[in-house]
């Protein structure tokens, strides 16, 4: 049984990687089938510990999906199992299990509108990272506490502690600059990309447009690489985000033309990602870029602003527990209203 539940995680895990989450979750789901049944006939901890990681794999799926109460129900009985497995065994890999279930339900109270919950909960997964890191020096704990600073920093960033962010932000960054140089794969250097990405937004939110410009250039250089090498929806996806902050210090400098190439060259990722993989995430960004492009120049396009408005009114539908998507839909219909 636990082969073929291996089987079908892997199936799992590539239909995630190719940008297809309804199949992703019917072999997840599969799996969650299978490891109930061998958890409920045995109490070895290493059963127990793969119905542990594909809650946490439905939960990221249904995470995506932007069904954030799904999510959370599939991470808090991750959660559960996983102190469960420290109290018994305290291995340093429960202890990790443990780290990533707080992380997870840290996402869910940000997507909720909740950053005191969250950042209480990256606390939790902070403290036992740096334990681990501390402990083992392995590449995958060193990587799990870069992901703890910057999940802090995004918090501090929407408080508009920039400090605070910056600080994170830069912790972070060296400890992905080793790993990078380390190991070199595709993983690795795809952090290093997102950690320039996030320092370049502070840069650019102190109006340090060198400096932000700076950092997004060595984003783009890594983004290129890896869609070169992998062209997976994630990949393409962080370079339509290098080109969207590009076109954004463009813009700034008053650079409409260049600005207007970058916008495009996102907004062509960005739909193809959408059809492709029609998650929350991929049809947010195709919104964001249609706005940009409809902004650019001095007449506003009103035939892509209300393609935003259309995006964001499914999102609501899909997503009524997101509070973002309302927000931005009702700043949408405001803004069409007051130009018509």
């Amino acid at each position: 049984f636990r082969t073929l539940l291996a089987s079908y995680e892997r199936l799992g895990n590539i239909c995630e990687v190719q940008g297809n989450p309804t199949d992703a979750e019917a072999y997840y789901t599969k799996c969650l089938m299978l490891s109930k049944a061998l958890a409920e006939a045995t109490e070895i901890l290493e059963i127990r510990r793969d119905l542990l990681v594909i809650y946490g794999k439905l939960g990221n799926i249904r995470k995506e999906q932007g069904d954030s109460t799904s999510a959370e129900a599939y991470y808090a009985k991750a959660l559960a199992l996983s102190k469960q497995l420290v109290a018994e065994s305290g291995t340093i890999e429960a202890q990790s299990d443990l780290s990533a279930c707080y992380n997870n339900l840290g996402n869910i109270c940000k997507v909720q509108g909740n950053p005191a919950d969250a950042e209480a909960y990256y606390a939790k997964s902070l403290v036992l990272s740096e334990q681990l890191a501390a402990e083992t020096r392995m590449v995958e704990d060193r990587r799990n506490l870069s992901v703890c600073y910057i999940n802090l920093g995004d918090i501090r960033k929407e408080q508009d502690d920039l400090a605070g962010a910056e600080a994170y932000y830069k912790k972070a960054l060296t400890l992905r600059e080793h790993l990078a140089a380390e190991t070199g794969t595709v993983e690795a250097r795809r952090y290093l990309s997102v950690s320039y990405d996030n320092l370049g937004d502070i840069c650019n939110v102190q109006d340090n447009l060198a400096g932000a410009e700076a950092y997004y250039i060595k984003g783009l250089a890594l983004s290129e690489q890896l869609v070169a090498e992998t062209g997976t929806v994630e990949a393409r996806r962080d370079l339509s985000v290098s080109y969207d902050n590009l076109g954004d210090i463009c813009k700034v400098q008053g650079d409409l033309a260049d600005a207007e190439a970058y916008y495009i060259k996102g907004l062509a990722l960005s739909e193809q990602l959408a059809k492709e993989a029609r998650t929350v995430v991929n049809y947010d960004t195709l919104a964001i870029l249609y706005f940009k492009c409809a902004m650019v120049k001095e007449i506003p396009n009103i035939d892509l602003l209300q393609k935003v408005l259309k995006i964001y009114d499914t999102l609501v539908q899909q997503c009524p527990d997101v509070v973002l998507f309302r927000q931005k839909y009702d700043a949408m219909q405001n803004f069409l209203a007051q130009i018509l």
